[in-house]
C-alpha cells in the first residue's frame, strides 16, 4: 500500500531564512516540522482507494428531469392531437409525425444503454412507434385529399425524418453585415423570384422523384435555378432563410447529398458543414432579439411563433447549441392547448412583424414571402394548425436532445439557466411521469454509497508511535536514574552556629 505524500514536504519554514524549523529537545533529539504532517496523513490514510464515477457519464438534475417530463408530456399531447385528427391531416401533419418518429428513434438508439430510468427510454421508444403508426394510417387520406402535394413530398411522408448532429457552435465571423442584408432586401425583383411557389418547387425536385422511394441507386437531379436560390443566395431572412437551411437538410435524408456538396464546392469552394454554420449563424442572430426576453415572447403573434419554432428546429437538428434558451422552451410549452394537445392559430389576420428588422421597407419586402407554413397548412374547426404542430414537434425533439445531451458548453445547459419555471397549463395533462425517480436512477451502479472510507493502521503511524514511546522511556530514565551528586550549600548564618 502506497503512502500519501504531503503537497509541501517542508510546511513549517522560517520566514527569514526559508529553512525548515528545527526544534531541539533537552535530551538532544531533533525533529522537523513536517513530521506532524506524516502523523496526520498516517491517521487519515484510507485502507483502500475510493471508486470514482466515470467522467463521461452525465447525471440528471432535478431541473433536467422536470424539463424532460414537460417535453415528453407535450409530445404525448401532440400524439393525442394527431391520433384524433389522423383522417384530416395534410402534408404538414404527416411530416410532423415523421419528425417525431425519426428523431425519437435516433434518441432511443443513442441513450438506451445509458444510465437513464427505464420510463424515459420506454416513453421515447413508444412515442416513436405511435408516430409511425399514425402516419401510416393518415397517408391514404392525404393522398386522396391532396394528390398534388402528396406526390411532391412523397419521400418525406413515407420515410422517418432522421437528422442529428453532434453539438457545435456558430461562428460570429460569418454573420452578414447589416448593409448586405438590407441591400438584398431593397432589390424587390430579386426577392420576388424567391417566392413561396418557387420554394415549394425546389423542395419537390428533391422529394418527389420516384427513385427516392423505389430505386436508391438512381441519381438525384436538382435544377441549377433551385441550387442557386437555396444554396447561393445570401442576405435573406425570416422564412426564406429558414427554408434554405431546411432545403439543405432534406437533401441529406434524400440521395442528393453528393449533388449539393459538389455544387457548393464548385461555386463557393465550401462544404455543407460550412454552409450550415454560416446560415445558422444568421438564423440564430435573428432569434437573439427575443430569445432571452420573456416579455417579447409573450406578445408574439402566430406568424412569429411559427417562425421561431421553425428556426429552432432548422438549426437545432444540426447541433447548434445557441438555440438552447429556456425562455423559448417555456414559451413553446405554454403555447400548447392544455386539452386538445395541438398548437392553435390566433387571429389569422396577424401581420408578420419581424422583430429583428429595423427598416419598415425591409419588413414590407419580407412580407412578400407570404408563407406561414413549411409546405401546406390546414386549420381545423378547433383552430388547431397542422403547420404549427409540425414545427412544434421539431422544436420539442430538438430541446429533448439537448436536455439529454447538452454538449460541452455549460453556459448553454437548459436546466442550469437562471429562469424561473412558471406553471405550464398543459403539465401532466397528457401523461404523468414520476420524474423524481429519474434523478436517483441516473447514477451509475458502481458509484459508492455516501459513507466515509474505512481506515487502517499505516506503517508510518506505527513507526511514529514506537519512536514516541522510545523517547518517553529514555527521558524518564535520564530524569530519575542519572542524577549528579550536588554539594549541600548552607546559609552563612547556619555555619557560625
Amino acid at each position: 500500500m502506497s503512502t500519501l505524500q504531503p503537497v509541501n514536504p517542508k510546511p513549517f519554514l522560517n520566514g527569514l531564512t526559508g529553512k525548515p524549523i528545527v526544534c531541539k529537545l533537552k535530551w538532544g533529539i531533533e525533529y522537523r516540522g513536517f513530521l506532524l504532517l506524516y502523523f496526520l496523513y498516517g491517521i487519515l490514510l484510507p485502507s483502500e482507494p475510493m471508486d470514482m464515477a466515470p467522467a463521461t457519464v452525465r447525471y440528471l438534475s432535478w431541473n433536467s428531469a422536470r424539463l424532460i417530463a414537460l417535453v415528453l408530456n407535450a409530445l404525448s399531447g401532440l400524439k393525442k392531437y394527431y391520433k384524433h385528427h389522423h383522417t384530416e391531416l395534410d402534408v404538414d401533419g404527416v411530416f410532423g409525425l415523421r419528425i417525431i418518429q425519426g428523431q425519437l428513434n435516433h434518441l432511443y438508439m443513442d441513450f438506451k444503454e445509458q444510465n437513464l430510468d427505464s420510463e424515459v427510454i420506454d416513453e421515447i421508444r413508444n412515442l416513436s412507434r405511435y408516430a409511425n403508426e399514425i402516419a401510416n394510417k393518415a397517408i391514404p387520406f392525404v393522398a386522396n385529399r391532396d394528390p398534388f402535394y402528396y406526390k411532391q413530398f412523397r419521400y418525406l411522408l413515407t420515410h422517418p425524418y432522421d437528422i442529428t448532429h453532434k453539438a457545435q457552435r456558430i461562428d460570429e465571423r460569418l454573420r452578414w453585415l447589416e448593409k448586405e442584408i438590407l441591400g438584398k432586401r431593397f432589390d424587390g425583383t430579386e426577392m420576388m423570384w424567391f417566392s413561396e411557389k418557387e420554394s415549394d418547387r425546389c423542395f419537390a425536385e428533391v422529394l418527389s422523384k420516384d427513385h427516392d422511394v423505389n430505386n436508391v441507386n438512381s441519381t438525384c437531379a436538382i435544377s441549377e435555378s433551385c441550387l442557386k436560390r437555396m444554396l447561393a443566395t445570401r442576405g435573406l431572412s425570416g422564412y426564406r432563410l429558414t427554408h434554405q437551411v431546411l432545403f439543405a437538410a432534406v437533401t441529406q435524408i434524400a440521395p442528393c447529398a453528393n449533388v449539393v456538396s459538389e455544387y457548393l464546392h464548385s461555386t463557393s469552394n465550401t462544404t455543407m458543414d460550412n454552409f450550415l454554420k454560416e446560415y445558422c449563424t444568421n438564423v440564430i442572430d435573428e432569434m437573439l432579439a427575443f430569445q432571452k426576453n420573456a416579455h417579447i415572447l409573450s406578445r408574439m403573434n402566430t406568424y412569429q411563433k411559427d417562425l421561431l419554432m421553425e428556426q429552432v428546429f432548422a438549426c437545432g437538428q444540426f447541433g447548434f447549441v445557441e438555440i438552447c434558451s429556456l425562455h423559448v422552451l417555456v414559451a413553446v410549452l405554454s403555447w400548447q392547448h392544455p386539452h386538445l394537445g395541438c398548437f392553435r392559430k390566433g387571429d389569422l389576420d396577424d401581420s408578420p412583424i419581424d422583430i429583428a428588422l429595423s427598416s419598415p421597407k425591409a419588413a414590407f419586402l419580407a412580407d412578400n414571402f407570404t408563407s406561414r407554413k413549411l409546405f401546406n397548412d390546414l386549420i381545423h374547426n378547433d383552430y388547431c394548425s397542422t403547420h404549427s404542430a409540425a414545427v412544434a414537434s421539431g422544436a420539442l425533439v430538438v430541446f429533448l436532445r439537448f436536455l439529454l445531451d447538452p454538449g460541452p458548453w455549460p453556459e448553454f445547459f437548459l436546466a442550469d439557466q437562471p429562469v424561473t419555471l412558471q406553471n405550464i397549463l398543459s403539465e401532466d395533462q397528457f401523461r404523468q411521469y414520476r420524474y423524481a425517480r429519474w434523478v436517483k436512477d441516473s447514477f451509475p451502479v458502481q458509484l459508492p454509497l455516501s459513507r466515509p472510507p474505512e481506515l487502517d493502521w499505516s506503517p508510518d503511524l506505527l513507526a511514529y508511535l514506537v519512536l514516541i514511546a522510545f523517547v518517553c522511556i529514555a527521558s524518564l530514565v535520564a530524569q530519575f536514574g542519572c542524577k549528579r551528586r550536588v554539594k549541600q550549600v548552607y546559609h552563612f548564618a547556619y555555619k557560625n552556629l
